[in-house]
């Protein structure tokens, strides 16, 4: 044990005593055991820690599923962020198209009229998603032309029409702040005739595309 002094104590060894814990001290001078006198015996049921541990462990297993759940709640906002983000980027990148460009040009976010000559492929639902103001109003030989319920809805109302046959009665005079023709003259054998012909239903305003 190496050198022995009076008065040299260890501090503390613990023994199991049946249910019991006891504290002990050595003491090198009579280098014997005996029971701690200077702070007394302490003597607890095992019973005790046990139901503490278990109330210990319940708040580290609440504790660890609150961390759960609110890290699931912070990746969620986060994914949502992310996804809020990747939409607007989509409709910027949208926008630039030029079909739409020059409507943001001319209206910005203001409501507009618009007649869309040449209305499938889905126009009006990628209109009126970019610019909900827009009252949008389609031409086209058939309605049905790689559309869906979904363009129908956007759609406040739909001429269906041969252009080339130059008769627009049905479309109304004076009305339209925008009317777009995109891809469309280059299939019609009389296409400076159709724009002339569609040239009354413009306002005041005079936008052509």
């Amino acid at each position: 044990m190496g050198l022995k002094r009076k008065g040299c104590v260890d501090p503390v060894i613990l023994s199991t005593d049946g249910m019991h814990f006891i504290e002990y001290r050595h003491d090198f001078f009579n280098d014997q055991h005996s029971p701690m006198s200077s702070v007394g015996r302490r003597e607890e049921p095992v019973g005790d820690y046990a139901e503490d541990a278990r109330h210990y462990l319940n708040l580290l297993q609440r504790l660890v599923k609150a961390i759960g759940f609110f890290t699931f709640v912070a990746l969620n906002i986060r994914s949502t962020e992310v996804a809020i983000k990747s939409i607007k980027m989509k409709q910027y990148l949208q926008r630039q198209i030029p079909k739409f460009y020059y409507l943001r040009k001319c209206f910005g976010t203001k409501g507009f009229t618009l007649l869309d000559i040449g209305s499938g492929n889905h126009s009006a639902s990628k209109t009126t998603r970019l610019f909900p103001n827009c009252t949008y109003h389609g031409v086209d030989l058939q309605k049905d032309f790689n559309n869906d319920e979904t363009d129908y809805a956007s759609m406040a109302d739909f001429f269906e029409m041969d252009l080339t046959l130059l008769d627009f009665d049905k479309i109304p005079d004076n009305y339209y702040d925008f009317i777009r023709m995109a891809h469309v003259i280059e299939h019609l054998h009389n296409g400076d005739k159709v724009i002339l012909g569609l040239l009354p239903k413009l306002n005041g305003r005079v936008y052509l595309y």
